[in-house]
């Protein structure tokens, strides 16, 4: 029965943690950003069927550096703006 209770107890925990954001500087790219004055705004297509993509990610890079510089998610008709 202890065992048992272990077993459950470590598995919630584990459960628990994976849910948990992570801390700043770790390796979550979107929680680096650095926000300029710039301004960009579109719209993510299909290009088969020519409607919006709904929700779709997009991130603008730096090309010198690699690095992400800003990022937004599109809405229902694949709009964005950020």
């Amino acid at each position: 029965m202890k065992k048992l209770f272990l077993a459950l107890a470590l598995l919630t925990t584990n459960l628990l943690m994976a849910q948990m954001p992570q801390q700043a500087g770790g390796n979550n790219p979107m929680q680096q950003t650095a926000k300029g004055i710039a301004k960009i705004s579109g719209v993510v297509l299909d290009s088969a069927s020519a409607q919006g993509v709904e929700y779709a990610n997009i991130a603008l890079y730096n090309k010198a550096t690699n690095k992400l510089v800003d990022g937004t998610i599109a809405d229902e008709k694949g709009k964005f703006s950020s």
